[in-house]
């Protein structure tokens, strides 16, 4: 079995002052469609994030405390 995963930090890496870059976007997309998983990676709050980002849905997104 062959297990694909991608982390990506949030800020400053796939977004920028509350807003994803579209490139960013896109290949997160591509690579899902390629049944890679995607995890996000950052300090903030899940319930906040998930109000400014709302592709967050293509990630695997798990509040750690």
């Amino acid at each position: 079995m062959k297990l694909s995963v991608v982390a990506l930090d949030y800020d400053g890496t796939i977004a920028s002052k509350g807003r994803s870059y579209r490139a960013a976007l896109d290949a997160v997309r591509k690579a899902r469609a390629r049944g890679v998983a995607m995890i996000l990676v950052t300090r903030r709050i899940l319930s906040n994030l998930k109000r400014i980002l709302p592709e967050h849905d293509l990630y695997n997104c798990h509040a750690i405390s």
